[in-house]
């Protein structure tokens, strides 16, 4: 029986009563933590991220927004390609870099979904700034 048979079978047959004999499919993930190592190497990626995307992104928004021979379609594109980067290191990247320097989520369970929501969605405009750069290079 395949893995996608398995699975219909089990929630075919889930009733309240045979529940307890299906809990192997509903049990949460372990937490599986990085060593010492892992934490500092991904502290350290996080602080060059941090400061290398905090200061071009800034150069690039002054100088396309600053000077008006620059301002045309593609680098508006470019400029919000910047703005949402710079958004992320800025905002996100030292919130990821407390917490691995601490090995542990410093922000509490709110904060934790508000910054995975406001990442995702600023990661999304990101990839669309992206796609629009190499799909429409004629803006």
């Amino acid at each position: 029986m395949s893995i996608l048979n398995q699975s219909d079978y089990v929630l075919d047959n889930l009733t309240p009563s045979n529940i307890s004999q299906y809990h192997d499919y509903a049990t949460p993930l372990e937490k599986e933590d990085l060593s010492p190592f892992g934490y500092a190497v991904a502290a350290v990626c996080l602080f060059f991220i941090m400061v290398f995307g905090c200061f071009f992104n800034f150069v690039v928004i002054i100088v396309v927004g600053g000077t008006r021979k620059l301002r045309t379609p593609m680098n508006a594109i470019l400029l919000n390609l910047s703005i949402s980067d710079f958004a992320i290191s800025f905002l996100g990247t030292p919130m990821s870099f407390a917490s691995a320097v601490n090995r542990d989520w410093l922000f509490g369970p709110i904060l934790c979904e508000v910054y995975a929501f406001c990442m995702t969605l600023t990661g999304k405009l990101c990839m669309l700034s992206t796609r629009v750069l190499v799909v429409e290079p004629g803006v």
